[in-house]
């Protein structure tokens, strides 16, 4: 368990530290002006999943990622500050969910807009959960070069790869939903949770699938959460 105090002091310290950088502000008002005005085009969906899975959001994400990623150094000072593993972790968890979230209210007032917001709630949710869960990761790395080259990787390389392995894959998906080999449900689901408008957008077609992949990816996310909170509240830092 996390003291309130200490979370909030936590929370409070990556806050103040320069979360919110200009060019964090500036990405957000593009984003918003972008996506306004396409709506009335007929290729709204294409640019929803290509500016939410592969540019906007992503690089928001890093600026904001990056901020809490910190060195072994700092985060022994942090641990000495706080007196709890859980706060530390749990004030980055907070701050990274606080930039995210001010990211992607712009994309929910013009999903609301054009009333398709019920059909993207589960994505949304999702494109959330996965920054979370990757940015947990970096927490149990202690190079900074290799947790920006991994940030990098999961946050634009795997996602742009994803429209060309849903294409390769369809035809093993045509006409299935529960029939679907294990194999390809499990690289659906990690195409997935990297990169949910997409998927969602190829897949749309295939609501039972999608369904189940939803809920799992949600579920499956929020245990590897769990999981790398408790490794990190494990780690013994060298300095």
């Amino acid at each position: 368990m996390v003291k309130k105090g200490r979370l909030r002091k936590a929370v409070s310290w990556y806050l103040r530290g320069g979360l919110f950088h200009p060019l964090y502000f500036t990405l957000i008002l593009l984003f918003f002006l972008i996506m306004y005005s396409s709506t009335d085009s007929e290729l709204f969906e294409s640019y929803l999943w290509f500016y939410t899975d592969l540019m906007f959001i992503p690089l928001i994400a890093l600026i904001s990622s990056i901020h809490v990623v910190r060195e072994p150094e700092i985060t022994v000072f942090e641990l000495n500050i706080f007196k709890s593993y859980g706060a530390v972790f749990a004030g980055r968890m907070v701050s990274l969910l606080s930039a995210i979230s001010l990211a992607i209210v712009p994309l929910i007032a013009v999903l609301a807009q054009t009333g398709t917001l019920g059909s993207y709630v589960m994505p949304l949710l999702q494109r959330v959960l996965t920054y979370l869960v990757l940015v947990s990761v970096v927490f149990l790395v202690d190079s900074q070069r290799g947790a920006l080259i991994y940030l990098v990787v999961f946050y634009f390389v795997l996602p742009f790869s994803a429209p060309i392995f849903l294409e390769r894959i369809q035809g093993e998906l045509a006409g299935a939903n529960f029939d679907v080999p294990l194999f390809i449900f499990m690289i659906v689901l990690f195409i997935y949770i990297i990169a949910p408008f997409t998927t969602n957008y190829v897949l749309r077609d295939l609501i039972d699938l999608m369904n189940n992949i939803t809920v799992l990816s949600i579920g499956f996310s929020i245990v590897i959460i769990l999981i790398n909170y408790i490794l990190f509240s494990k780690k013994e830092f060298s300095i």
